[in-house]
């Protein structure tokens, strides 16, 4: 990467990929689809924003929340998809300020779920929330708090809508002490959450991903006592039929991809799946799953590895540092 890009979003508009801002920095970069490996800068946010949340409805690229030029906000910024560089702060705003959140959608409305408020300097914690605000998708620059509540207090988690289920993987709660609890609502009735398992582990600030090949992915820097070289990042996974039962892969990222963005590309008939930066880090990694991509559908087939009899993958690769 051009620097080193954490907390950025991500988004795939036409035939680019676009990095919206990031930790301190307000550069807007973009990559052709056929290669996402060669970044330019092609504009600026208007302050300097990370930890948001992004969204595109309706050909309108939203930012809800995050921080703003060193403070945590709740202005909502805005670009239409036919112009992406051109961002307007529109005077909309969260019911509270906000960062370190999860988005989810519905068909018919868009949740913000937890996050955290200014760290406070005497105590150098900030408050977790557990709060849910929603918007209706017909106008999502119009926020309500939901009455219920999440079951902790949570930030910096990461969160899948996985058949009519949306879950909260991870993350930190009070204090800043990170959590392995997964936590679960119906997606048609989010005032009944509920902690359903633990991971291996507790972890923050990661990337969960899934391609196609039935199965969730987490990669995440988390504390392995019981793993010799438990120093940088865990690789995760679970079957998307069972999303409460996880397992360590024993697999790593070689580097610091906490806060990192994660795309999925398809090359030369292959699925690969990047992950672009980090906190401090501008290295690019990639991994080759082994899997050829059907031409005449979205779905990926198997055509190497049999996945159910091996809970490991090939360890990411550094493709590029910028």
């Amino acid at each position: 990467m051009p620097q080193a890009a954490a907390s950025s979003q991500l988004a795939v508009i036409d035939e680019y990929y676009y990095l919206f801002g990031g930790k301190e920095f307000a550069t807007i970069y973009s990559a052709p689809i056929g290669d996402p490996t060669v970044w330019t800068n092609v504009g600026s946010l208007p302050t300097p924003i990370y930890s948001s949340q992004l969204s595109i409805i309706d050909g309108v690229i939203y930012l809800f929340g995050g921080n703003a030029d060193g403070y945590t906000s709740k202005h909502i910024w805005s670009a239409s998809t036919s112009s992406p560089t051109v961002w307007t702060d529109n005077g909309a705003l969260l019911p509270s300020i906000i960062q370190d959140h999860q988005i989810f959608l519905t068909p018919s409305y868009v949740f913000l779920l937890g996050g955290r408020d200014e760290i406070d300097l005497s105590s150098g914690f900030s408050t977790v929330k557990n709060t849910i605000y929603y918007a209706p998708l017909s106008n999502p620059l119009s926020w309500s708090i939901l009455p219920a509540t999440l079951p902790q207090p949570i930030c910096c988690s990461q969160v899948a809508c996985i058949g009519s289920n949306v879950y909260l993987f991870g993350g930190v709660s009070s204090n800043g002490a990170q959590t392995a609890n997964i936590v679960s609502a119906n997606i048609y009735n989010l005032s009944y959450w509920n902690v359903v398992n633990q991971l291996p582990y507790p972890i923050a600030s990661g990337s969960f991903f899934t391609y196609g090949d039935g199965y969730g992915y987490i990669v995440s820097p988390g504390e392995v006592p019981y793993y010799p070289n438990a120093v940088g990042t865990r690789i995760l996974k679970c079957l998307l039929s069972f999303p409460t039962q996880w397992a360590d892969t024993g697999m790593t990222v070689p580097g610091n991809v906490s806060e990192s963005s994660v795309l999925f590309s398809i090359e030369n008939n292959i699925a690969n799946v990047y992950l672009l930066g980090g906190n401090g880090n501008s290295a690019i990694y990639k991994t080759d799953f082994g899997y050829n991509v059907k031409t005449t559908s979205d779905n990926v087939s198997n055509n190497i590895l049999n996945w159910q009899n091996n809970i490991g993958f090939p360890l990411w690769k550094i493709f590029g540092n910028y």
